[in-house]
């Protein structure tokens, strides 16, 4: 697929800084086995669900698609984090153990819609999302690095995670 069409077409937007001398996308499909993936997701349910009462979180909200909201504090302004926009972002995640596995150091900065910027629950909670705004979730490893893990081996496949997010400024 050719850059331009790839970004412009079906992600409406500019194709990123790091693509721009490329002349073509290659794009992989795959099938997965969802009847795996089902047994999977209600075994981490159960594991999220005793996380959270061994934890004694009242749970906010549970999503359809199963992230889990334990804190949520409200942000500031008109402005929403949308596609397009540039956005910063402060963030620790951890896993159930409480060994912090991502903490940087300076707040994370990207174009929002822009492809594998962020993982995809990341991407669907802070959409919408304002400045100063905060949550706090669980993410079901759909949602974060799925069942290959990251792909420097700090998070293994079919991890749940823990993440605390706030919007730290939007353009």
């Amino acid at each position: 697929v050719k850059t331009k069409l790839f970004f412009e077409k079906y992600f409406q937007v500019a194709v990123p800084a790091y693509c721009k001398n490329d002349t073509l996308i290659k794009v992989e499909v795959g099938v997965k086995d969802l009847v795996k993936e089902i047994k999977i997701t209600e075994n981490e349910i159960k594991m999220i669900k005793n996380y959270i009462k061994e934890k004694e979180y009242e749970i906010t909200a549970e999503m359809p698609n199963k992230i889990f909201v334990l804190e949520h504090r409200m942000g500031v302004g008109n402005e929403v984090v949308a596609k397009g926009k540039l956005v910063s972002v402060s963030y620790k995640g951890w896993f159930f153990n409480d060994s912090l596995f991502d903490n940087p150091k300076y707040p994370l900065q990207f174009t929002y819609g822009t492809p594998d910027q962020l993982i995809k629950g990341l991407n669907f909670v802070i959409k919408g999302m304002h400045k100063d705004e905060f949550i706090k979730i669980i993410l079901p490893s759909y949602l974060a690095f799925g069942e290959s893990g990251n792909t420097n081996g700090t998070v293994p496949p079919f991890t749940p995670l823990v993440y605390e997010v706030k919007i730290t400024d939007i353009k």
